[in-house]
């Protein structure tokens, strides 16, 4: 009996005990350390396949500031192209575990990417992510990133530039095959990127359906460097082949600038005084340069450049002429310029009175 009633003593204490240490249920997690989902879960599509993006979380569900991230999860859902619906719900597994660290670096949000390549033609991919900050405190879902995965699209071919003033023309030819050598079976969307290095290239100008594509207001004698890209169009909206070869191209003025005409000129006592009549070209002409000749030589020579009015004074007259030649020619904005052809040259006596 006195057996019997210690045990039924310390079962009353074990049952305190478990009582009093609240262990009844698994631990719930403090909010106070769960973090904000993420929101800004973006996708890019390129040639072989999409990198996912977005910013870690700054802060938990309560506001509170937060430092770092254990982990993330990447969430992958697919879904056949005939069977996709934007509303329905989709079924999602996980495509990959990521380990975190701290969510900002000198006041910036860390950014964080995943890529997959494991990607099969027509299918949608819907992606999402949580992120992790303990064992239980998981976030809730970030936004859906949703594109269309399309075999993609052989570079275009004979990229070629035409230049003109501020304007360079691309024309390319289209492909006739995908990524694995099947036919092109649907309509054509390009894409145009542009870079002022040859090495980082940014789209511009939007997608067209044709294969003639005009950049204006560029800087003339600056080269520029292209590419084109293309897709089919019921591929997604980003989801751009392999680029092209690299085109370089230089805008330029290539109107022919017009002859100076009603060039004259008289001695002065500092020299030779040169007028002629300028057109009101500023938009093409950015000056004249002034060339003299000896009867001795048979050759001009540059003597000086005016960006102003029509008028030049030749105060450095050779010292051991009777007569000098002289001739003026406009210049363009190009770098280097491009000059026109030079007016007619007309006689100066540099010493009237003296026999020649």
């Amino acid at each position: 009996m006195r057996g019997i009633a210690f045990s039924c003593v310390a079962l009353a204490i074990l049952l305190t005990l478990l009582a009093g240490c609240g262990r009844k249920t698994l631990p719930v997690p403090p909010q106070g350390l769960v973090a904000v989902p993420v929101a800004d879960l973006a996708s890019t599509l390129d040639e072989s396949g999409v990198e996912l993006g977005w910013s870690a979380p700054q802060v938990t569900t309560q506001g509170e500031p937060l430092t770092l991230v254990a982990g993330y999860e990447v969430l992958r859902a697919e879904v056949e192209a005939d069977n996709y619906c934007a509303e329905c719900p989709a079924i999602f597994s996980p495509r990959e575990k990521m380990d975190g660290g701290p969510v900002a670096v000198d006041g910036l949000a860390v950014r964080l990417h995943f890529r997959d390549t494991k990607l099969a033609p027509h299918k949608y991919y819907i992606y999402k992510v949580r992120s992790r900050s303990g064992w239980f405190t998981t976030s809730g879902d970030s936004n859906w990133a949703v594109l269309r995965w399309e075999t993609p699209v052989a570079p275009p071919a004979q990229l070629r530039l035409t230049p003109s003033d501020g304007t360079l023309t691309l024309e390319w030819q289209p492909p006739v095959t995908l990524a694995d050598a099947k036919p092109v079976t649907e309509p054509l969307i390009f894409l145009v990127e542009r870079s002022d290095d040859g090495h980082a290239f940014q789209p511009v100008g939007k997608p067209l359906a044709t294969t003639v594509f005009q950049d204006t207001g560029l800087s003339n004698g600056r080269p520029y460097w292209y590419r084109v890209r293309a897709r089919q169009a019921t591929g997604d909206p980003t989801g751009f082949g392999a680029p092209s070869v690299a085109a370089l191209g230089t805008p330029a003025d290539l109107e022919p600038l017009s002859v100076p005409y009603g060039l004259n000129g008289m001695r002065t006592e500092e020299g030779v005084s040169l007028w002629w009549e300028a057109p009101l070209r500023p938009d093409v002409v950015a000056g004249y340069r002034v060339f003299r000749r000896t009867p001795a030589a048979t050759v001009a020579v540059l003597i000086g450049e005016t960006r102003g009015p029509g008028h030049f004074d030749d105060h450095a007259t050779p010292a051991n002429a009777n007569v000098c030649y002289y001739s003026v020619a406009a210049f363009d904005h190009g770098n280097p310029p491009n000059e026109g052809p030079r007016s007619k040259e007309i006689e100066i006596n540099l010493h009237p009175r003296a026999s020649r």
